[in-house]
C-alpha cells in the first residue's frame, strides 16, 4: 500500500495522494484538523478535512482566548454523525442564470450545528440540498413562497459580508492551482461587492 510521506516541519511531500486517501476513507473514519500557525498551509488542511469528511478550525495565534471554545467545538463535531458531500443545487428558471454562493464549498455538516449559505441566485424560489450520511444519500428540497419574500438591502449586504469572508478564508477547490485560479478570477468581483454594500475587504477600507 501506498503511505504518506511529511517533510521536516510537518508539510505534505504528497498532498494528492493524501486527499485521494481521504477521500476514500470508510464512513466510521473521519479527519478533523486544527491549524495554529500564520504560515501553516490553511488551504490544505482545509481541504483534506472536507474530503475526510471532518472539521477545520484555524486557532489564530493572535486570539489565543477564543482556543478553548473552538478546541470543545471541534471535539463535539467528533462525537457527532457528520453529513458529507454536502452540495446545494439552486433550482433557477432559466438554465443560463449564474449562481454565486458563500461558502463556495459547503463544508461536512454535523447534528446541533448549522450552516448558512448565502447566494446571488436570480429568478430562484427553491433549493435542493443533497448529502451523504454514510451509505445513505439525503436529498431535501427547501423552498420559498410568496408570503416570504422580503424586499431590501439587508440579505445582500449580509450575502456581500459572507462571499468576502470567504474569498478571505475559504476553499474554492481542494486543487491548490484551481484555488488560486478562482481565487485571482473572483478579486474584482469582490472589490465590486464590497464597494457596493459598504462591506470592508483586503482590498477596501471605509
Amino acid at each position: 500500500s501506498s503511505g504518506i510521506n511529511a517533510e521536516y516541519g510537518g508539510v505534505i511531500a504528497q498532498p494528492e495522494l493524501t486527499l485521494t486517501l481521504a477521500a476514500s476513507l470508510p464512513p466510521n473514519l473521519r479527519v478533523f484538523s486544527v491549524l495554529t500557525r500564520e504560515d501553516g498551509n490553511k488551504h490544505f488542511l482545509q481541504a483534506l478535512s472536507k474530503q475526510g469528511g471532518g472539521y477545520f478550525h484555524y486557532l489564530n495565534p493572535k486570539e489565543k482566548g477564543k482556543w478553548l471554545e473552538k478546541i470543545n467545538d471541534l471535539y463535539g463535531k467528533c462525537k457527532e454523525p457528520g453529513l458529507d458531500k454536502v452540495h446545494l443545487k439552486w433550482n433557477m428558471y432559466s438554465s443560463g442564470d449564474t449562481v454565486t454562493q458563500a461558502p463556495y464549498i459547503v463544508s461536512s455538516l454535523f447534528n446541533k450545528h448549522r450552516q448558512m449559505v448565502y447566494g446571488y441566485v436570480s429568478h430562484c424560489r427553491s433549493a435542493s440540498l443533497l448529502a451523504q450520511l454514510g451509505d445513505q444519500v439525503l436529498d431535501t428540497l427547501v423552498s420559498v413562497e410568496d408570503l416570504n419574500v422580503r424586499e431590501g438591502s439587508v440579505i445582500h449586504k449580509l450575502t456581500a459580508r459572507a462571499m468576502i469572508e470567504d474569498y478571505v478564508n475559504g476553499v474554492m477547490s481542494e486543487d491548490q492551482r484551481l484555488h488560486e485560479a478562482r481565487h485571482r478570477k473572483r478579486k474584482e468581483e469582490i472589490i465590486s461587492l464590497s464597494l457596493e454594500h459598504r462591506v470592508i475587504s483586503p482590498f477596501t477600507s471605509f
